[in-house]
């Protein structure tokens, strides 16, 4: 049985809230492979907002395993994910349809909440929505948190001024030329 899946009907009018946990075990299994056997913590509230729509708000707090981009240190980088969404029914997605449309990053909003559907059966699986908020949030370069100064608080260097060696230049060798070979062909 997935714990993480919600039956969205025994949601009452008023509301409910949850809060998961490593010790409530809910998402273990579901958000191993992201923070391995890191604490997090998972508070939201859904409520109905009509008959079929349901708003969905809380936040989700762990820390995430990463290697520094910069010294290649292990650090532990902090992850806060703020939960404001509006849960409707499955929408066709046939191409004549209204709701088909070129899914594009420029279109995302950036304030308010976001529309996620759940399924024919009324069940939303918060599980694979944690686990996709939480991978979403991983940097392309993780680099850990600084103090004031600048300095790492995990290697204690400087990210702004300390040299790391990845800006050095790199030896510049000749390629050979393919058609050396076709100068010594005879016709």
């Amino acid at each position: 049985m997935n714990r993480s899946r919600i039956r969205l009907t025994d949601i009452p009018a008023d509301g409910k809230d949850f809060h998961w946990s490593r010790e409530s075990k809910e998402l273990n299994d579901t958000l191993e492979d992201l923070i391995g056997s890191e604490a997090y913590e998972v508070k939201f509230n859904i409520r109905p907002v009509n008959s079929r729509d349901f708003m969905m708000m809380g936040t989700i707090t762990t820390r995430l395993p990463e290697e520094c981009s910069l010294c290649a240190l292990d650090f532990q980088m902090p992850v806060t994910v703020k939960i404001n969404e509006i849960l409707i029914p499955h929408q066709p997605q046939e191409r004549t349809s209204q709701y088909a449309r070129v899914n594009h990053v420029s279109d995302a909003p950036d304030q308010g909440p976001q529309a996620l559907e759940y399924d024919e059966s009324l069940h939303f699986d918060m599980g694979a929505y944690v686990h996709e908020a939480i991978a979403i949030t991983v940097p392309f370069n993780p680099k850990p948190e600084t103090d004031q100064k600048g300095d790492c608080l995990a290697c204690g260097l400087n990210q702004e001024t300390h040299n790391f060696g990845y800006e050095d230049q790199m030896p510049q060798e000749k390629p050979n030329n393919p058609f050396a070979a076709l100068k010594n062909l005879k016709l």
